[in-house]
């Protein structure tokens, strides 16, 4: 389940910082990859109240957190605040759209149409997109 002819699922998972770098971790390793991550800053800004997660912390100060779900909308999944997506963020995130993009999930292939990080009808038009696979 962890291989297919696109490479391995743990290639992606994990944290995308703002400036590109992508911080990886097991499929259920978020929480505690973005607690380390945040170290005593996490610790200092929740109080133990859980006002917010270390997760939704690292969300709102830009990062990206990347999962794979085979529970609602199987396939790989981005959360993040789309209307501020950094430029490094962007590559990223197409070269992946380009290696596995089929495998993402109808929401997160809508966020990347609807936040331009991606043009759909442009990358219908490459041989290796994987609209194209999606259309066979």
């Amino acid at each position: 389940m962890d291989k297919d002819e696109q490479g391995d699922i743990k290639d992606y998972i994990g944290w995308l910082a703002p400036n590109g770098t992508h911080f990886s971790c097991d499929r259920y390793g978020h929480d505690a990859l973005s607690k380390e991550l945040l170290g005593d800053y996490c610790k200092v800004n929740t109080n133990g109240i859980k006002l917010s997660t270390c997760d939704d912390m690292l969300i709102d100060m830009g990062w990206c957190r990347i999962g794979f779900s085979t529970f609602l909308g199987y396939g790989y999944s981005i959360q993040a605040k789309w209307n501020k997506i950094t430029e490094s963020q962007k590559s990223f995130i197409k070269d992946m759209y380009f290696k596995i993009g089929n495998r993402m999930s109808e929401d997160t292939i809508n966020n990347l149409k609807d936040y331009e990080i991606i043009d759909l009808y442009q990358e219908s038009k490459q041989t290796n997109s994987p609209i194209k696979k999606l259309k066979k």
